[in-house]
């Protein structure tokens, strides 16, 4: 803006060169010989060796707004605010060429003639026989001489800089918003597009073989891409038009619930139709394995687990022997399967043969925060509140260790293929242990203090931790964290079969990033922690546990645990609710909420029953303890206590009046 230029060299001072305005853009003769300078009124041109004898470039309109030298250092081509692009010879600064571009977008409404297009930007290819210019949202490929036009066509977002066309001029790059785009330069056609960052993009361009995209914005992300389509781009792209869809770990495959009733297994990249299965239920939740061809699924209502795959259609029926299905985890190697019903027991399936093992009773633990081995014979079990995960033998059916060490509530578990036991906590910390001996064998930084899920890659060298929409990678045997997914990804990342991709879904379309460009993206410039992460990152375990209490409370598993069990209570299913109250308070033990909900469930037990029946004071007894617990942790809700109808059989006795004495008082003098 000080009307100056400065050529620096490094055995000497600076030399100056002055305008007689702002200098808007500034190009050096790939020689060295020649400086050029865009102002504000005029283009200028210097030799090098002369910073005082500036030459003019007339006959430009103002202002003068892009500058390029040939690569042989002869020609300067210039553009200007009004359309025109004028090739000058630099040793006699003699026209030798130009071209007026119009104006090629549609006649704004109620105007006589379009204005021509300001010219952006100007590049030339290296071989000096082509000129690439931006002209408004245009580009146009030109022959040096500026009198041919070998291509025209629209590209929204496009800024002409080094690397913004391939080697070969084949394919241009523009950015817009928070994707870049590479489309073909002779048509236009073909547009790909890369969407991985939250914010504006700030720069694209092509690696110098043009195998790789490099993108990076304003969410302080940068991003290496493979450049053909399908290696890392969103090339599974039907799954988007199904928000419902379940894909497979490599994105290739997606599995809905069709409108004729049926489980329908489509091609994710074509949509095409693959197989269509016999299903009995309104909805279907559940996951495909590792190898992308088997999966699991229920309909959340049902007493078994369907074990399907792709091929070969159903295979077998998983269950508990006794109730429900609640929930099942699969290996990570998709050769085992957990099912576990309302209560504490599961069962152990073998997925190739569908054999299924004795039925086990699990040790508490937190909703469904467990893992199961590669081989089958070992669950880890996160106990969250008391900060411990339990190792689980299967055959032995006992505790074989419990691994302490985290200062905060573990919140999630899984197993490396060696039988490592792998954890996260509200410590901020992911650490692997021993489960032969419960030693910490190493542990590195995980900034966040929520529900995390451990997937461990097929190659056994990485594992992604997902998590607060962000998924992590580190390397196994360090635990050091090596790269990210960019924000604006959906979670839970995983692994394509071959452990050379990671996979997420973006806007529902399934999306391939290189691990190694993940890795030198991360080199490039390293990923910001988000908000969330920020606020993660806890120094004692006070902090942890009062960060985990207000999270919780706003979580929605939390609030749809109370939610599913408000609902059971109306329709009287009372133990359901009994059930959905106990889990909510295993989730958030400070909170009064699931307290109360637990009172009522008595409360609606104890209605049931003869006013004889022991059974009926044992549940008044137990509900009025979980409302005085209910009362100790903040409820203060006295026109329910007095109305609610569903409490009416705890409404007696002295017990009751203390206790609504209790909830008519301020939490503070509890």
């Amino acid at each position: 803006e000080d009307g100056t230029l400065r050529l620096w060299d490094e055995s000497k001072p600076a030399e100056v060169f002055r305008a007689p305005g702002a200098v808007l853009h500034a190009a050096i003769s790939p020689d060295g010989r020649w400086i050029a300078a865009a102002t504000g009124d005029s283009g200028l041109l210097w030799a090098s060796d002369a910073p005082t004898a500036p030459r003019p470039l007339t006959g430009h309109a103002k202002p003068v707004t892009a500058l390029s030298f040939s690569p042989d250092s002869r020609h300067l081509v210039v553009g200007d605010a009004a359309g025109r692009i004028v090739r000058w010879a630099v040793a006699t600064l003699e026209p030798d060429g130009e071209r007026q571009f119009i104006s090629l977008d549609p006649l704004p409404p109620g105007e006589p003639t379009k204005p021509p297009p300001e010219v952006g930007e100007i590049v030339h290819h290296p071989d000096g026989k082509r000129v690439a210019v931006r002209a408004h949202a245009w580009l146009h490929i030109l022959s040096a001489d500026l009198a041919a036009e070998y291509a025209c066509h629209e590209q929204p977002g496009l800024n002409i800089g080094e690397g913004t066309l391939d080697a070969d001029w084949k394919r241009c790059l523009g950015r817009l918003f928070t994707e870049a785009t590479s489309r073909d330069v002779d048509t236009g056609a073909r547009p790909v597009v890369y969407g991985g960052h939250e914010y504006n993009i700030e720069f694209a361009c092509y690696s110098p073989d043009g195998r790789r995209v490099l993108t990076g914005g304003r969410d302080r992300t940068a991003i290496v891409w493979d450049s053909e389509p399908g290696d890392c781009l969103p090339a599974y792209r039907w799954s988007a038009t199904r928000p419902d869809a379940i894909a497979s770990p490599g994105g290739s495959m997606a599995m809905v619930l069709g409108e004729s009733g049926k489980l329908e297994i489509h091609d994710n990249a074509t949509g095409r139709l693959v197989r269509a299965l016999d299903w009995s239920g309104a909805r279907v939740s559940g996951r495909f394995f590792a190898d992308g061809h088997r999966f699991a699924v229920n309909s959340g209502k049902g007493d078994c687990v369907h074990v399907g795959d792709v091929e070969r259609g159903w295979l077998f029926d998983a269950d508990v022997g006794t109730g429900t299905v609640w929930w099942f985890r699969e290996s990570a190697n998709g050769e085992w399967l957990l099912v576990k019903n309302f209560e504490q027991a599961g069962r152990i399936w073998h997925v190739a043969d569908g054999k299924a093992g004795p039925a086990i009773d699990l040790p508490p633990h937190t909703y469904d925060f467990v893992s199961v081995s590669d081989d089958g014979k070992m669950l880890a079990l996160a106990n969250s509140s008391a900060a411990e995960v339990i190792v689980y033998g299967v055959a032995e059916g006992r505790v074989l260790a419990r691994l302490r060490g985290h200062s905060g509530w573990t919140i999630g578990t899984g197993f490396a293929p060696d039988g490592t036991v792998l954890t996260t906590g509200m410590d901020a910390t992911v650490r692997a242990w021993n489960p032969g001996t419960g030693a910490v064998l190493r542990s590195g930084r995980w900034p966040l203090i929520q529900e995390t899920w451990i997937v461990p890659s097929p190659t056994g060298r990485l594992i992604a931790l997902n998590g607060g929409n962000t998924t992590r990678f580190y390397t196994l045997d360090t635990l050091d964290e090596f790269a990210a997914l960019p924000r604006g990804f959906e979670w839970p990342g995983a692994f394509s079969p071959d452990g050379a991709f990671a996979v997420a879904r973006r806007r529902g379309a399934c999306v391939r990033l290189p691990i190694n460009a993940l890795a030198f993206a991360e080199s490039v410039l390293t990923r910001g922690l988000t908000p969330l992460e920020e606020r993660g990152i806890s120094v004692s375990r006070a902090e942890a546990d009062a960060y985990a209490e207000d999270y919780t409370r706003r979580h929605p598993k939390y609030e749809s645990l109370l939610l599913r069990g408000e609902r059971a209570l109306r329709e009287g299913r009372w133990e359901e609710a009994l059930r959905e109250s106990a889990d909510a308070a295993a989730r958030l033990p400070a909170h009064p909420l699931a307290r109360e909900l637990e009172a009522r469930s008595h409360a609606v037990h104890a209605s049931t029953l003869p006013a004889a029946d022991p059974r009926r004071t044992a549940a008044v007894e137990e509900g009025l303890a979980a409302l005085e617990a209910a009362v100790a942790r903040g409820y203060r809700d006295v026109a329910a206590l007095e109305g609610d109808e569903t409490l009416a059989p705890l409404r007696s006795g002295p017990r009751w009046e203390e206790l609504l004495s209790r909830a008519k008082r301020p939490p503070s003098s509890e």
